[in-house]
């Protein structure tokens, strides 16, 4: 945790109108499901260095990721139908598009653990699966958050 502290606070400081949404989202009855702000920075620096321009953000909910304003697909919305998702980005995508998926290690009941048969835990293996070996694509998978995975669309 340290490290993730050290992180935050070097790398990932959040401004005012990121720190309020916790408060925003009580307000309103919904989940405090955001993604951290170590995520946000790395999709904010993905998107800058990608320079796409335009985005299509699913799973958007209290707006965390979207005050960055970057330009590519960010897929963080139900688990279970992660694959269709991605699988339209792809179609969807111009050659050179960042596509970048939340949750796909599930680090609170982990999709290492292979003897578990939670189906959305079979999803996100199937989705990394995917994304490891579709020829479409180039991508990695990083241990930040609850596990960012992140792939470049190739060219012809």
């Amino acid at each position: 945790m340290r490290d993730l502290t050290y992180i935050r606070e070097l790398f990932a400081k959040e401004d005012e109108v990121l720190k309020s949404i916790p408060n925003g989202l009580a307000e309103r009855g919904m989940p405090q499901i955001s993604i951290p702000p170590e995520v946000g920075r790395t999709l904010y620096l993905l998107a800058k260095i990608s320079g796409t321009t335009r985005i299509l953000e699913l799973g958007t909910l209290g707006g965390y990721s979207t005050i960055y304003r970057f330009d590519f697909f960010f897929i963080d919305a139900d688990k279970p139908n992660f694959d269709h998702y991605l699988e339209k980005a792809i179609s969807l995508a111009a050659p050179n598009a960042v596509i970048a998926m939340d949750n796909l290690l599930y680090f609170g009941d982990s999709v290492l653990d292979e003897t578990n048969d939670n189906p959305i835990l079979a999803k996100l293996r199937q989705v990394n699966q995917t994304l490891a070996q579709d020829p479409r694509i180039e991508s990695m998978l990083l241990p930040i958050g609850d596990g960012l995975g992140i792939a470049k669309v190739k060219s012809a």
